[in-house]
């Protein structure tokens, strides 16, 4: 002990703010449950979609803590390889720098182009959209388990 002594309102206050703490570890892990399952389903997805790639999209797929509160928790839920957006929402691309694009094809075969235009191949929206009830489980799930515990 610190031999300090707190006032009655200090020591109330004090426990406001421990208890502020808590529900937001509460709210963060729920919400991380529900992220985790979004996550597990748009890796899965990667999987059944791009059957020819190595892995790293499916592998850069993380759940990060974007931030929480008592009252909130935010997590973002998806890739960070520079091309998991253009895989999800399709596009074109044209060379930045070089005059033409160039790549070998999974048959082993070189190939240019002066742009490319990729189909849109969802893999983050329906692991979202499909899972709804499996998400909102996780969560309900979780926190269930921390109230108990804490009663």
């Amino acid at each position: 002990m610190s031999g300090k002594t707190y006032t009655m309102p200090q020591f109330i206050e004090a426990l406001k703010r421990m208890e502020n703490n808590v529900r937001g570890k509460t709210l963060a892990n729920a919400a991380m449950a529900g992220g985790r399952v979004i996550e597990a389903q748009a890796k899965i997805n990667v999987v059944n979609t791009f059957k020819h790639v190595t892995g790293a999209l499916a592998n850069s797929i993380q759940t990060t803590l974007e931030s929480s509160s008592a009252d909130q928790a935010v997590v973002a839920v998806g890739p960070t390889v520079i091309y998991g957006r253009i895989q999800e929402l399709g596009g074109t691309i044209k060379p930045l720098t070089a005059k033409k694009l160039h790549w070998v094809n999974e048959n082993g075969e070189h190939r240019s182009a002066y742009e490319v235009t990729l189909p849109a191949r969802p893999y983050m929206k329906p692991a979202l959209e499909d899972h709804q009830a499996d998400i909102i489980q996780a969560v309900s799930e979780n926190l269930r388990i921390e109230i108990e515990g804490a009663i």
